[in-house]
């Protein structure tokens, strides 16, 4: 099934400018889906992880030391957020800069599982942002999508911001 989908600014502030995918038929954006799913809310690695997101937009940027890798080298820097809680929650981004985040969704990955892509939810949200990372490197090589310094010094996205996967 083919969906259209544009990147839309959750946040942005001095550390970085964090994107999320936003499905042309849902209300919400993948991070406010995350944010608002009960699943979610109630596992124990969710306040560590939201805390973590909003002091990377304010102040520190997406930077490796809270991040884990979940594609094979960073030629696609897909990561899930770490934090010093143990958790089986799973937030999937998209880091191409420290100041430049996509986050594409996510959900709970049971502890027996060994690793993401037996996840349906996890390995979706994966696939989305590996996609993504391939069409915005072909729209930067073309000029139709460029990277900008916004008014507080961080990074965003610019230009034909529209996809389909």
């Amino acid at each position: 099934m083919n969906r259209d989908y544009n990147l839309v600014i959750f946040g942005s502030y001095h550390g970085a400018t964090l994107h999320s995918v936003k499905f042309s038929d849902s209300e919400l954006c993948e991070y406010e889906i995350f944010l608002d799913t009960p699943e979610i809310r109630n596992n124990k690695g969710f306040y560590p992880v939201e805390a973590l997101v909003l002091e990377m937009i304010k102040e520190i940027g997406f930077i490796d030391e809270y991040l884990d890798y979940e594609v094979d080298g960073k030629d696609i820097p897909v990561c899930k957020i770490k934090t010093e809680v143990a958790s089986n929650l799973r937030l999937f981004f998209l880091c191409d800069d420290p100041k430049l985040s996509i986050v594409g969704g996510g959900g709970v990955k049971p502890w027996h599982v060994r690793n993401y892509q037996k996840v349906p939810v996890c390995n979706s949200a994966v696939e989305l942002l590996v996609h993504t990372h391939t069409e915005i490197q072909r729209r930067i090589s073309s000029g139709d999508i460029r990277i900008v310094t916004n008014t507080y010094g961080s990074l965003q996205y610019d230009g034909n911001l529209r996809f389909r996967c």
